[in-house]
Protein backbone atom coordinates (compact mmCIF):
# COMPACT_ATOMS: atom_id res chain seq x y z
CA UNK A 1 0.00 0.00 0.00
CA UNK A 2 1.40 3.42 -0.94
CA UNK A 3 0.92 6.63 1.02
CA UNK A 4 -1.69 7.97 -1.42
CA UNK A 5 -3.75 4.75 -1.34
CA UNK A 6 -3.62 4.76 2.45
CA UNK A 7 -4.97 8.29 2.60
CA UNK A 8 -7.66 7.47 0.05
CA UNK A 9 -8.82 4.49 2.05
CA UNK A 10 -9.00 6.55 5.18
CA UNK A 11 -11.55 8.91 3.71
CA UNK A 12 -15.06 8.31 5.07
CA UNK A 13 -18.44 9.63 3.91
CA UNK A 14 -19.35 10.02 7.57
CA UNK A 15 -17.42 13.25 7.68
CA UNK A 16 -17.89 14.84 4.23
CA UNK A 17 -15.83 17.99 3.78
CA UNK A 18 -15.52 18.82 7.46
CA UNK A 19 -12.45 20.01 9.45
CA UNK A 20 -12.57 16.80 11.44
CA UNK A 21 -12.11 14.76 8.28
CA UNK A 22 -9.17 16.92 7.18
CA UNK A 23 -7.48 16.59 10.58
CA UNK A 24 -8.01 12.83 10.47
CA UNK A 25 -6.37 12.60 7.03
CA UNK A 26 -3.39 14.62 8.17
CA UNK A 27 -2.79 12.50 11.30
CA UNK A 28 -3.05 9.30 9.29
CA UNK A 29 -0.49 10.54 6.76
CA UNK A 30 2.02 11.59 9.44
CA UNK A 31 1.65 8.31 11.37
CA UNK A 32 2.18 6.15 8.29
CA UNK A 33 5.16 8.18 7.10
CA UNK A 34 6.85 7.94 10.51
CA UNK A 35 6.32 4.19 10.55
CA UNK A 36 7.91 3.74 7.12
CA UNK A 37 10.88 6.00 8.01
CA UNK A 38 11.71 4.17 11.29
CA UNK A 39 11.54 0.80 9.58
CA UNK A 40 13.83 1.96 6.81
CA UNK A 41 16.37 3.30 9.31
CA UNK A 42 16.45 0.02 11.21
CA UNK A 43 17.07 -1.94 8.00
CA UNK A 44 19.80 0.49 6.94
CA UNK A 45 21.66 0.13 10.22
CA UNK A 46 21.66 -3.66 9.74
CA UNK A 47 23.13 -3.23 6.24
CA UNK A 48 20.05 -4.92 4.83
CA UNK A 49 18.46 -1.81 3.46
CA UNK A 50 18.98 -0.79 -0.12
CA UNK A 51 16.96 2.05 -1.68
CA UNK A 52 14.91 0.91 -4.62
CA UNK A 53 17.08 2.65 -7.20
CA UNK A 54 16.34 1.26 -10.63
CA UNK A 55 16.15 3.10 -13.92
CA UNK A 56 13.74 2.21 -16.68
CA UNK A 57 15.85 1.37 -19.71
CA UNK A 58 14.67 0.01 -23.04
CA UNK A 59 18.17 -1.01 -24.21
CA UNK A 60 19.39 -4.57 -23.70
CA UNK A 61 23.00 -3.35 -23.48
CA UNK A 62 24.16 -3.38 -19.83
CA UNK A 63 26.08 -0.61 -18.15
CA UNK A 64 29.88 -0.97 -18.29
CA UNK A 65 32.41 0.79 -16.04
CA UNK A 66 35.63 2.04 -17.61
CA UNK A 67 38.44 4.15 -16.17
CA UNK A 68 41.18 6.20 -17.77
CA UNK A 69 43.88 5.21 -17.10
CA UNK A 70 42.63 1.65 -16.71
CA UNK A 71 45.50 0.48 -14.46
CA UNK A 72 45.05 2.99 -11.64
CA UNK A 73 47.38 5.88 -10.78
CA UNK A 74 51.16 6.08 -10.54
CA UNK A 75 52.98 8.88 -8.70
CA UNK A 76 56.68 9.57 -9.14
CA UNK A 77 56.95 12.43 -6.64
CA UNK A 78 58.97 11.35 -3.59
CA UNK A 79 60.54 14.46 -2.09
CA UNK A 80 58.87 16.38 0.68
CA UNK A 81 58.90 19.66 -1.20
CA UNK A 82 57.09 18.30 -4.26
CA UNK A 83 53.43 17.58 -4.97
CA UNK A 84 51.70 15.79 -7.81
CA UNK A 85 48.11 15.84 -9.17
CA UNK A 86 46.59 12.95 -11.09
CA UNK A 87 43.10 12.49 -12.54
CA UNK A 88 41.10 9.32 -12.93
CA UNK A 89 38.25 9.45 -15.42
CA UNK A 90 35.31 7.17 -14.50
CA UNK A 91 32.77 6.70 -17.34
CA UNK A 92 29.90 4.54 -18.43
CA UNK A 93 30.67 2.86 -21.74
CA UNK A 94 27.57 0.70 -21.70
CA UNK A 95 24.06 1.24 -22.93
CA UNK A 96 22.04 1.53 -19.72
CA UNK A 97 22.43 3.75 -16.69
CA UNK A 98 25.37 3.00 -14.30
CA UNK A 99 25.05 3.68 -10.57
CA UNK A 100 28.01 4.29 -8.25
CA UNK A 101 27.28 3.92 -4.54
CA UNK A 102 30.87 3.96 -3.15
CA UNK A 103 34.03 5.73 -4.29
CA UNK A 104 36.92 6.10 -1.86
CA UNK A 105 40.63 5.93 -1.13
CA UNK A 106 41.77 4.59 2.31
CA UNK A 107 42.72 7.42 4.65
CA UNK A 108 46.35 8.36 4.09
CA UNK A 109 48.27 11.47 5.11
CA UNK A 110 49.86 11.74 1.67
CA UNK A 111 46.63 11.94 -0.38
CA UNK A 112 43.74 14.34 -0.85
CA UNK A 113 40.85 13.45 -3.18
CA UNK A 114 38.05 15.47 -4.81
CA UNK A 115 35.27 14.55 -7.19
CA UNK A 116 34.09 16.60 -10.19
CA UNK A 117 31.47 16.31 -12.92
CA UNK A 118 31.27 18.21 -16.19
CA UNK A 119 28.30 20.55 -16.08
CA UNK A 120 28.99 22.18 -19.46
CA UNK A 121 31.71 21.72 -22.06
CA UNK A 122 35.02 22.47 -20.38
CA UNK A 123 33.40 23.38 -17.06
CA UNK A 124 33.55 21.04 -14.06
CA UNK A 125 31.65 21.35 -10.80
CA UNK A 126 32.65 19.75 -7.51
CA UNK A 127 30.19 17.10 -6.37
CA UNK A 128 29.70 15.02 -3.23
CA UNK A 129 31.02 11.51 -3.03
CA UNK A 130 28.35 8.84 -3.54
CA UNK A 131 26.77 6.80 -0.77
CA UNK A 132 24.32 3.95 -0.58
CA UNK A 133 21.47 6.37 -0.03
CA UNK A 134 22.63 8.82 -2.66
CA UNK A 135 24.42 7.07 -5.50
CA UNK A 136 25.76 8.83 -8.57
CA UNK A 137 24.06 7.83 -11.83
CA UNK A 138 25.91 8.02 -15.12
CA UNK A 139 24.06 7.85 -18.38
CA UNK A 140 25.66 6.17 -21.36
CA UNK A 141 28.93 7.95 -22.32
CA UNK A 142 28.69 10.14 -19.19
CA UNK A 143 31.69 10.43 -16.82
CA UNK A 144 33.04 11.92 -13.61
CA UNK A 145 36.59 12.96 -12.71
CA UNK A 146 38.42 11.86 -9.53
CA UNK A 147 41.35 14.13 -8.73
CA UNK A 148 44.03 12.73 -6.40
CA UNK A 149 46.60 15.12 -4.95
CA UNK A 150 49.74 13.39 -3.65
CA UNK A 151 52.23 15.12 -1.37
CA UNK A 152 54.83 12.89 0.37
CA UNK A 153 54.52 12.94 4.13
CA UNK A 154 57.33 13.07 6.67
CA UNK A 155 55.30 10.83 8.96
CA UNK A 156 56.04 7.14 8.22
CA UNK A 157 52.91 5.37 7.02
CA UNK A 158 51.95 1.84 7.84
CA UNK A 159 52.30 -0.66 5.03
CA UNK A 160 48.64 -0.71 4.03
CA UNK A 161 47.12 -1.17 0.60
CA UNK A 162 46.66 2.03 -1.39
CA UNK A 163 43.83 1.56 -3.87
CA UNK A 164 40.79 3.41 -5.22
CA UNK A 165 37.65 1.42 -4.47
CA UNK A 166 34.56 1.70 -6.72
CA UNK A 167 31.26 -0.07 -5.96
CA UNK A 168 28.77 0.16 -8.86
CA UNK A 169 25.63 -1.48 -10.18
CA UNK A 170 23.68 -1.72 -13.41
CA UNK A 171 20.78 0.74 -13.25
CA UNK A 172 18.43 -1.65 -15.00
CA UNK A 173 18.40 -3.86 -11.91
CA UNK A 174 17.36 -2.96 -8.35
CA UNK A 175 20.22 -1.68 -6.17
CA UNK A 176 21.19 -4.56 -3.85
CA UNK A 177 24.24 -6.29 -2.54
CA UNK A 178 23.74 -9.13 -5.01
CA UNK A 179 23.87 -6.75 -7.98
CA UNK A 180 26.91 -4.83 -6.70
CA UNK A 181 30.23 -4.87 -8.55
CA UNK A 182 33.43 -3.97 -6.68
CA UNK A 183 36.55 -2.67 -8.41
CA UNK A 184 39.99 -1.84 -7.04
CA UNK A 185 42.42 0.40 -8.87
CA UNK A 186 45.89 0.38 -7.25
CA UNK A 187 47.86 3.53 -6.53
CA UNK A 188 51.61 3.22 -6.94
CA UNK A 189 54.00 5.57 -5.08
CA UNK A 190 57.68 5.63 -4.36
CA UNK A 191 58.14 4.55 -0.75
CA UNK A 192 60.09 7.07 1.33
CA UNK A 193 62.78 5.75 3.65
CA UNK A 194 63.91 7.27 6.94
CA UNK A 195 67.27 8.94 6.49
CA UNK A 196 70.13 8.48 8.94
CA UNK A 197 70.83 11.91 10.45
CA UNK A 198 74.21 13.61 10.53
CA UNK A 199 74.37 15.98 13.48
CA UNK A 200 76.37 19.02 12.42
CA UNK A 201 75.85 20.91 15.66
CA UNK A 202 76.99 18.85 18.63
CA UNK A 203 77.08 21.77 21.08
CA UNK A 204 76.07 25.43 21.23
CA UNK A 205 77.96 28.03 23.24
CA UNK A 206 76.03 31.28 23.05
CA UNK A 207 78.52 33.12 25.21
CA UNK A 208 77.51 36.30 26.99
CA UNK A 209 74.04 37.79 26.50
CA UNK A 210 73.04 40.78 28.59
CA UNK A 211 69.80 40.48 30.61
CA UNK A 212 66.86 41.63 28.49
CA UNK A 213 68.58 40.82 25.17
CA UNK A 214 67.90 37.88 22.87
CA UNK A 215 70.23 35.59 20.94
CA UNK A 216 69.31 32.80 18.52
CA UNK A 217 71.48 29.97 17.21
CA UNK A 218 70.45 26.98 15.12
CA UNK A 219 70.99 23.26 15.53
CA UNK A 220 71.84 21.84 12.09
CA UNK A 221 70.89 18.24 11.29
CA UNK A 222 71.87 17.14 7.78
CA UNK A 223 70.18 14.52 5.61
CA UNK A 224 73.28 13.03 3.95
CA UNK A 225 71.46 10.36 1.94
CA UNK A 226 71.72 10.28 -1.84
CA UNK A 227 68.60 8.20 -2.38
CA UNK A 228 65.01 9.24 -1.82
CA UNK A 229 65.09 9.17 1.96
CA UNK A 230 63.46 11.70 4.22
CA UNK A 231 64.89 13.05 7.46
CA UNK A 232 62.10 13.98 9.85
CA UNK A 233 61.98 15.11 13.49
CA UNK A 234 59.44 13.19 15.54
CA UNK A 235 59.73 15.03 18.85
CA UNK A 236 61.96 17.51 20.70
CA UNK A 237 62.47 17.86 24.44
CA UNK A 238 64.87 19.09 27.13
CA UNK A 239 66.91 16.84 29.38
CA UNK A 240 66.22 19.07 32.39
CA UNK A 241 62.67 20.26 32.80
CA UNK A 242 63.09 23.47 34.71
CA UNK A 243 62.22 27.09 34.23
CA UNK A 244 65.00 28.69 32.24
CA UNK A 245 65.58 31.34 29.56
CA UNK A 246 66.52 28.67 26.98
CA UNK A 247 63.71 27.60 24.65
CA UNK A 248 63.00 26.32 21.16
CA UNK A 249 62.13 28.85 18.49
CA UNK A 250 59.04 28.73 16.28
CA UNK A 251 58.46 28.36 12.56
CA UNK A 252 61.07 25.74 11.63
CA UNK A 253 60.57 22.88 9.17
CA UNK A 254 60.77 19.47 10.87
CA UNK A 255 61.89 17.49 7.80
CA UNK A 256 64.55 17.62 5.11
CA UNK A 257 65.11 16.10 1.67
CA UNK A 258 68.46 14.55 0.65
CA UNK A 259 71.40 16.96 1.04
CA UNK A 260 69.17 19.38 2.96
CA UNK A 261 69.30 20.23 6.66
CA UNK A 262 66.80 20.72 9.45
CA UNK A 263 67.48 23.92 11.37
CA UNK A 264 66.10 24.05 14.91
CA UNK A 265 66.38 27.54 16.44
CA UNK A 266 67.50 27.83 20.07
CA UNK A 267 66.49 31.07 21.75
CA UNK A 268 68.25 32.52 24.81
CA UNK A 269 66.50 35.45 26.46
CA UNK A 270 67.73 36.01 30.04
CA UNK A 271 65.85 38.27 32.40
CA UNK A 272 68.30 38.04 35.29
CA UNK A 273 72.03 37.45 35.75
CA UNK A 274 72.45 33.70 35.54
CA UNK A 275 74.15 30.83 33.71
CA UNK A 276 71.99 28.39 31.75
CA UNK A 277 72.96 24.87 30.72
CA UNK A 278 70.75 22.15 29.26
CA UNK A 279 70.77 19.36 26.72
CA UNK A 280 68.46 19.31 23.72
CA UNK A 281 66.87 15.91 23.00
CA UNK A 282 65.95 15.49 19.32
CA UNK A 283 64.03 12.35 18.36
CA UNK A 284 64.32 11.38 14.68
CA UNK A 285 61.98 9.04 12.80
CA UNK A 286 63.59 5.62 12.46
CA UNK A 287 66.06 6.24 15.32
CA UNK A 288 65.63 4.70 18.78
CA UNK A 289 67.91 7.07 20.68
CA UNK A 290 67.65 10.87 20.57
CA UNK A 291 70.32 13.20 19.29
CA UNK A 292 71.97 15.12 22.15
CA UNK A 293 73.11 18.73 21.84
CA UNK A 294 74.63 20.49 24.85
CA UNK A 295 73.58 24.14 25.05
CA UNK A 296 75.02 26.79 27.35
CA UNK A 297 74.73 30.54 27.73
CA UNK A 298 75.43 33.14 30.39
CA UNK A 299 74.37 36.61 31.41
CA UNK A 300 77.36 37.01 33.79
CA UNK A 301 79.59 39.57 32.18
CA UNK A 302 82.73 38.85 34.24
CA UNK A 303 84.41 35.46 34.77
CA UNK A 304 82.72 33.28 37.38
CA UNK A 305 84.31 30.16 38.83
CA UNK A 306 82.45 26.92 39.53
CA UNK A 307 83.60 23.46 40.67
CA UNK A 308 81.73 20.20 40.02
CA UNK A 309 83.38 17.78 42.46
CA UNK A 310 83.58 19.99 45.55
CA UNK A 311 80.96 19.58 48.29
CA UNK A 312 80.94 22.09 51.14
CA UNK A 313 84.27 23.38 49.89
CA UNK A 314 86.11 20.14 50.80
CA UNK A 315 88.25 17.87 48.65
CA UNK A 316 88.45 14.55 50.49
CA UNK A 317 91.05 12.00 49.48
CA UNK A 318 90.11 9.45 52.08
CA UNK A 319 92.68 6.85 53.15
CA UNK A 320 95.92 6.81 51.16
CA UNK A 321 98.40 3.93 51.56
CA UNK A 322 101.77 5.18 52.73
CA UNK A 323 104.24 5.70 49.91
CA UNK A 324 101.58 5.71 47.18
CA UNK A 325 100.26 8.57 45.04
CA UNK A 326 96.58 9.50 45.15
CA UNK A 327 94.95 11.57 42.42
CA UNK A 328 91.79 13.66 42.36
CA UNK A 329 90.55 15.45 39.26
CA UNK A 330 88.89 18.82 39.66
CA UNK A 331 86.86 20.41 36.87
CA UNK A 332 86.91 24.20 36.94
CA UNK A 333 84.20 26.03 34.93
CA UNK A 334 84.15 29.62 33.77
CA UNK A 335 80.45 30.53 33.88
CA UNK A 336 81.16 34.14 32.97
CA UNK A 337 81.17 36.05 29.72
CA UNK A 338 84.95 36.69 29.45
CA UNK A 339 88.00 34.48 29.05
CA UNK A 340 90.04 34.18 32.25
CA UNK A 341 93.26 32.79 33.71
CA UNK A 342 92.89 30.13 36.41
CA UNK A 343 95.52 30.27 39.15
CA UNK A 344 95.80 27.82 42.08
CA UNK A 345 97.90 28.64 45.13
CA UNK A 346 98.55 27.04 48.52
CA UNK A 347 97.23 28.74 51.65
CA UNK A 348 98.48 26.09 54.04
CA UNK A 349 99.36 22.40 54.15
CA UNK A 350 100.31 19.99 56.94
CA UNK A 351 103.74 18.42 57.26
CA UNK A 352 104.19 15.10 55.57
CA UNK A 353 101.69 15.85 52.72
CA UNK A 354 102.95 16.67 49.21
CA UNK A 355 100.60 18.23 46.57
CA UNK A 356 101.37 18.68 42.90
CA UNK A 357 99.21 20.38 40.23
CA UNK A 358 99.48 22.74 37.22
CA UNK A 359 99.58 26.26 38.57
CA UNK A 360 97.96 28.24 35.69
CA UNK A 361 95.40 27.49 32.99
CA UNK A 362 93.30 29.63 30.59
CA UNK A 363 89.54 28.96 30.62
CA UNK A 364 87.45 30.43 27.82
CA UNK A 365 83.86 31.63 28.11
CA UNK A 366 81.56 28.85 29.36
CA UNK A 367 84.36 26.34 28.95
CA UNK A 368 86.06 24.18 31.56
CA UNK A 369 89.41 22.64 32.36
CA UNK A 370 90.25 19.51 34.36
CA UNK A 371 93.24 19.53 36.70
CA UNK A 372 94.75 16.48 38.41
CA UNK A 373 95.59 17.10 42.06
CA UNK A 374 98.23 14.52 43.02
CA UNK A 375 98.82 13.89 46.72
CA UNK A 376 101.34 11.72 48.53
CA UNK A 377 102.02 11.49 52.27
CA UNK A 378 105.31 10.96 54.02
CA UNK A 379 103.84 10.66 57.49
CA UNK A 380 100.99 8.58 58.78
CA UNK A 381 97.81 10.04 60.19
CA UNK A 382 95.37 12.84 59.34
CA UNK A 383 96.48 15.59 56.96
CA UNK A 384 94.89 18.93 56.09
CA UNK A 385 95.53 21.66 53.55
CA UNK A 386 93.88 24.62 51.88
CA UNK A 387 94.08 25.95 48.32
CA UNK A 388 92.69 29.02 46.60
CA UNK A 389 91.55 28.97 42.94
CA UNK A 390 91.29 32.41 41.33
CA UNK A 391 90.00 33.59 37.94
CA UNK A 392 91.80 36.70 36.69
CA UNK A 393 91.08 38.73 33.58
CA UNK A 394 93.36 38.58 30.58
CA UNK A 395 94.02 42.23 29.70
CA UNK A 396 96.04 43.54 26.83
CA UNK A 397 98.23 45.53 29.20
CA UNK A 398 99.33 42.36 30.96
CA UNK A 399 97.80 43.29 34.32
CA UNK A 400 95.96 40.55 36.21
CA UNK A 401 92.73 41.56 37.92
CA UNK A 402 91.19 38.99 40.27
CA UNK A 403 87.49 38.70 39.45
CA UNK A 404 86.33 35.56 41.24
CA UNK A 405 87.88 32.97 43.58
CA UNK A 406 87.02 29.99 45.73
CA UNK A 407 88.83 28.21 48.59
CA UNK A 408 89.29 24.46 48.69
CA UNK A 409 89.94 22.52 51.89
CA UNK A 410 91.90 19.28 51.49
CA UNK A 411 91.49 16.32 53.83
CA UNK A 412 93.44 13.07 53.66
CA UNK A 413 94.42 10.21 55.92
CA UNK A 414 97.71 8.43 55.41
CA UNK A 415 97.59 4.73 56.21
CA UNK A 416 100.88 3.79 57.90
CA UNK A 417 100.25 0.84 60.22
CA UNK A 418 103.14 -0.33 62.43
CA UNK A 419 103.24 -3.81 63.90
CA UNK A 420 104.43 -4.32 67.44
CA UNK A 421 105.16 -7.84 68.75
CA UNK A 422 106.00 -8.67 72.37
CA UNK A 423 107.97 -10.55 73.55
CA UNK A 424 110.60 -10.73 70.84
CA UNK A 425 111.60 -14.33 71.74
CA UNK A 426 109.71 -17.48 72.71
CA UNK A 427 111.58 -19.83 75.05
CA UNK A 428 110.28 -23.16 76.31
CA UNK A 429 111.56 -24.83 79.53
CA UNK A 430 113.55 -28.06 79.34
CA UNK A 431 111.33 -30.80 77.92
CA UNK A 432 111.47 -34.55 77.67
CA UNK A 433 110.63 -36.56 74.58
CA UNK A 434 106.94 -37.01 73.71
CA UNK A 435 105.92 -34.05 75.82
CA UNK A 436 103.38 -31.33 74.73
CA UNK A 437 103.57 -27.74 75.92
CA UNK A 438 102.04 -24.32 75.19
CA UNK A 439 104.10 -21.15 75.11
CA UNK A 440 103.37 -17.95 76.92
CA UNK A 441 101.17 -15.61 74.78
CA UNK A 442 102.77 -13.53 72.06
CA UNK A 443 101.04 -10.10 71.85
CA UNK A 444 100.57 -8.26 68.53
CA UNK A 445 99.39 -4.62 68.49
CA UNK A 446 99.14 -1.72 65.97
CA UNK A 447 101.20 1.34 66.96
CA UNK A 448 100.78 3.17 63.64
CA UNK A 449 97.98 4.83 61.62
CA UNK A 450 95.38 2.97 59.63
CA UNK A 451 94.37 -0.69 59.72
CA UNK A 452 97.03 -3.37 60.25
CA UNK A 453 96.25 -6.61 58.44
CA UNK A 454 97.80 -9.82 59.80
CA UNK A 455 97.82 -12.10 56.80
CA UNK A 456 99.71 -15.19 57.96
CA UNK A 457 101.60 -16.64 60.96
CA UNK A 458 103.79 -19.64 60.21
CA UNK A 459 106.57 -21.76 61.76
CA UNK A 460 108.47 -24.62 60.16
CA UNK A 461 108.34 -28.09 61.78
CA UNK A 462 111.51 -30.07 62.47
CA UNK A 463 112.36 -33.72 63.04
CA UNK A 464 112.72 -33.22 66.79
CA UNK A 465 109.51 -31.23 67.26
CA UNK A 466 106.08 -30.44 65.78
CA UNK A 467 104.53 -26.93 66.11
CA UNK A 468 100.93 -25.76 66.07
CA UNK A 469 99.81 -22.08 66.07
CA UNK A 470 96.65 -20.77 67.74
CA UNK A 471 95.41 -17.14 67.72
CA UNK A 472 92.72 -15.33 69.69
CA UNK A 473 91.05 -14.43 66.34
CA UNK A 474 91.07 -16.34 63.06
CA UNK A 475 93.41 -15.21 60.27
CA UNK A 476 93.56 -13.07 58.25
CA UNK A 477 92.52 -10.34 60.65
CA UNK A 478 92.53 -6.53 60.78
CA UNK A 479 93.79 -4.62 63.76
CA UNK A 480 92.99 -0.93 64.13
CA UNK A 481 95.10 1.40 66.29
CA UNK A 482 93.84 1.10 69.88
CA UNK A 483 92.24 -2.34 69.36
CA UNK A 484 92.98 -5.05 71.97
CA UNK A 485 96.14 -7.06 71.33
CA UNK A 486 96.03 -10.22 69.31
CA UNK A 487 97.26 -13.22 71.33
CA UNK A 488 99.37 -15.89 69.61
CA UNK A 489 100.18 -19.25 71.25
CA UNK A 490 102.75 -21.77 70.01
CA UNK A 491 101.97 -25.38 70.84
CA UNK A 492 104.86 -27.85 70.68
CA UNK A 493 105.16 -31.65 70.75
CA UNK A 494 108.63 -33.14 71.20
CA UNK A 495 109.81 -36.30 69.46
CA UNK A 496 113.49 -36.79 70.32
CA UNK A 497 116.33 -35.23 72.27
CA UNK A 498 118.19 -32.22 70.98
CA UNK A 499 118.45 -28.41 71.00
CA UNK A 500 115.93 -26.88 68.57
CA UNK A 501 115.88 -23.30 67.23
CA UNK A 502 113.04 -22.17 64.91
CA UNK A 503 111.59 -18.91 63.54
CA UNK A 504 107.98 -17.80 63.89
CA UNK A 505 107.07 -15.72 60.79
CA UNK A 506 104.34 -13.00 60.94
CA UNK A 507 103.24 -11.40 57.62
CA UNK A 508 101.35 -8.08 57.64
CA UNK A 509 100.90 -4.81 55.72
CA UNK A 510 103.37 -2.95 57.89
CA UNK A 511 105.11 -0.37 55.70
CA UNK A 512 108.65 -0.94 56.94
CA UNK A 513 108.55 -4.52 58.29
CA UNK A 514 106.00 -6.54 56.37
CA UNK A 515 107.59 -9.73 57.77
CA UNK A 516 108.49 -10.12 61.44
CA UNK A 517 110.55 -13.11 62.68
CA UNK A 518 110.35 -14.28 66.31
CA UNK A 519 112.96 -16.86 67.52
CA UNK A 520 111.53 -19.98 69.15
CA UNK A 521 113.99 -21.98 71.31
CA UNK A 522 113.64 -25.25 73.24
CA UNK A 523 115.77 -28.22 74.38
CA UNK A 524 114.73 -31.87 74.65
CA UNK A 525 116.75 -34.09 77.07
CA UNK A 526 116.56 -37.35 79.01
CA UNK A 527 113.98 -37.88 81.71
CA UNK A 528 116.56 -37.93 84.56
CA UNK A 529 117.84 -34.51 83.52
CA UNK A 530 114.41 -33.01 82.92
CA UNK A 531 113.06 -34.39 86.21
CA UNK A 532 115.93 -34.53 88.81
CA UNK A 533 113.95 -35.92 91.78
CA UNK A 534 115.43 -36.22 95.30
CA UNK A 535 116.01 -39.82 96.44
CA UNK A 536 113.78 -41.06 93.61
CA UNK A 537 113.79 -42.42 90.08
CA UNK A 538 111.81 -40.22 87.58
CA UNK A 539 109.06 -41.36 85.19
CA UNK A 540 108.30 -39.07 82.11
CA UNK A 541 105.98 -41.35 80.20
CA UNK A 542 102.82 -39.35 81.09
CA UNK A 543 104.16 -36.03 79.80
CA UNK A 544 105.21 -34.76 83.22
CA UNK A 545 107.58 -35.59 86.05
CA UNK A 546 106.41 -38.49 88.20
CA UNK A 547 108.09 -40.72 90.84
CA UNK A 548 108.75 -44.19 89.53
CA UNK A 549 110.47 -45.46 92.73
CA UNK A 550 112.12 -44.12 95.91
CA UNK A 551 115.66 -44.80 96.98
CA UNK A 552 116.20 -47.36 99.82
CA UNK A 553 114.90 -46.07 103.13
CA UNK A 554 113.24 -43.02 101.55
CA UNK A 555 109.50 -42.58 101.16
CA UNK A 556 107.04 -40.29 99.29
CA UNK A 557 104.40 -39.36 101.77
CA UNK A 558 102.79 -36.32 100.09
CA UNK A 559 102.50 -37.53 96.47
CA UNK A 560 104.37 -34.41 95.29
CA UNK A 561 107.08 -35.14 92.70
CA UNK A 562 108.58 -31.70 93.18
CA UNK A 563 110.22 -32.68 96.50
CA UNK A 564 110.84 -36.31 95.50
CA UNK A 565 110.90 -38.89 98.29
CA UNK A 566 111.07 -36.48 101.14
CA UNK A 567 110.73 -38.83 104.15
CA UNK A 568 113.60 -40.98 105.49
CA UNK A 569 113.19 -44.15 107.56
CA UNK A 570 116.10 -43.16 109.85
Amino acid sequence: MTVSSYIEASRSSAYPNTPIRLWRHTCAYITFSLFVFLGACADYENNDYYPEHSIQSHTPTPARLYTTPPFGLTFTCALLECSELKELKIENRGGSVLGIEHLSLPQHDSFQINLFKESSPGWFDSIDFPSRQYPIFLQAAESIILRVHHRPSAIPQKDKEKAIQIHWFDGRKPQSINNLNKEKLPIHTLKLKNATPELKTTAINMGYVAPGNTKIQNIHILNPQKNKSILAVRHIDWQQHKKQPLRYGLGWLPHADPHQAIKIPIVYQPKHVQTSRNTSLIYIHGQKKPLLVDIKATSHQNPKIRLDEIKLGRLQYGAIPYGQMAKKTLTFHNDGGRDAMLTIETLGISDGMVLDWPKRRIIKVLESTSISMRLSCQQGGQHFGQLRATLTSIDNDGLDTALDSTDIKIEAFCDKPEINVMPRTIEFPLLAANWQRKSLPLRISNHGHGPLTIEKINIENKAEVTYRIKTSKPLPLTLQPGDPDILVFVHVKTHQEGSIKSMLQIKSNDVYTPEVYIPVELKVDGCEKVCPLAYATADCSQGRCQIAACTHSWYDTNNNPDDGCECSAD
